[in-house]
């Protein structure tokens, strides 16, 4: 019988989610903004490479930030939570069912970064393992 995981991969140019430090302690309204255009990044670039897939049961997750021209690497807290964003459009494109430990036990959540290898500017590469709908 074949295995039943899938690996999805998606690289969106030009974005990466802000550090945390942008909007803590701010209107809440500021992290909704972040929140709407990972959403629509996120759907659009689906769209522009097949369509937005849906994953059922437990999934793996891994998001790789990519800087770009005249940026650093964010330390270790600040790269988990600017994903954050990215996770939840993936729930609410229906991606993934949840980000709770069912949907995504420990471990199963990874976050790296690196220097750009696609050019200067700003990527994301998000990679969900699992079984496919």
């Amino acid at each position: 019988m074949p295995d039943p995981t899938h690996r999805w991969t998606l690289l969106i140019r030009d974005y990466f989610p802000p550090s945390p430090n942008v909007h803590i302690r701010k209107h809440w309204h500021v992290y909704f903004g972040i929140r709407v255009r990972a959403r629509a990044r996120l759907h659009i670039t689906c769209l522009a490479n097949g369509g937005v897939p849906t994953f059922t049961g437990p999934v793996k997750v891994k998001i790789v930030r990519h800087w770009g021209k005249g940026k650093r690497a964010f330390d270790h807290e600040n790269l988990v939570g600017s994903g954050k964003p990215l996770v939840d459009a993936m729930i609410e494109l229906g991606i993934i069912e949840g980000d709770s430990p069912k949907i995504l036990p420990k471990g199963n959540l990874d976050h790296e970064q690196q220097r750009n290898p696609y050019g200067d500017d700003d990527a994301t590469y998000i990679q969900v393992e699992g079984t496919l709908a």
